[in-house]
């Protein structure tokens, strides 16, 4: 009786820690096909997107569509803007009424994607991975003197 006491203590221990390590997420409501209509309409237009944090934050963006390539590619659409206040950065991809992005908040990088629910998406963040260029290769690179220049 006392060793299965142990397990189960030893089990919601280590659930509780699984727990805690797991990405921080937030499930949300959103029409895809309602922007595509209003960028069908006014192409040229910067849209308000409404969407939430990993802490269920309401946020809303400035975002206007951008494309990646000269040719449009047929089914697709890119947007890239700003949050209302400016700190926060957002990119994502507008396919078959559904979206899948990312957008920078307070120094973490916060993924969104859709669910197996129509209309729902669900934006999370992965620990231990930060937005910006920590260790980008390039800023670390020794910079040539300019004597050493020819």
């Amino acid at each position: 009786m006392i060793a299965i006491k142990k397990i189960i203590t030893v089990a919601a221990v280590l659930a509780s820690m699984a727990m805690h390590s797991q990405a921080r997420s937030y499930i949300f409501y959103f029409n895809g096909k309602k922007l595509k209509r209003e960028v069908a309409k006014q192409p040229e237009k910067v849209y308000t997107v409404t969407l939430f944090s990993a802490y269920g934050e309401k946020l809303n963006f400035k975002v206007s569509e951008n494309q990646i390539s000269e040719q449009k590619i047929p089914g697709m659409l890119f947007f890239k803007g700003k949050s209302e206040n400016g700190s926060r950065i957002i990119s994502f991809t507008l396919r078959h009424d559904k979206i899948s992005g990312s957008f920078s908040d307070n120094g973490k990088e916060v993924y969104f994607e859709p669910t197996k629910r129509r209309n729902y998406y669900k934006s999370y963040e992965i620990q231990g991975v930060k937005a910006g260029q920590e260790n980008d290769e390039v800023k670390d690179a020794p910079i040539p003197k300019t004597s050493d220049r020819k």
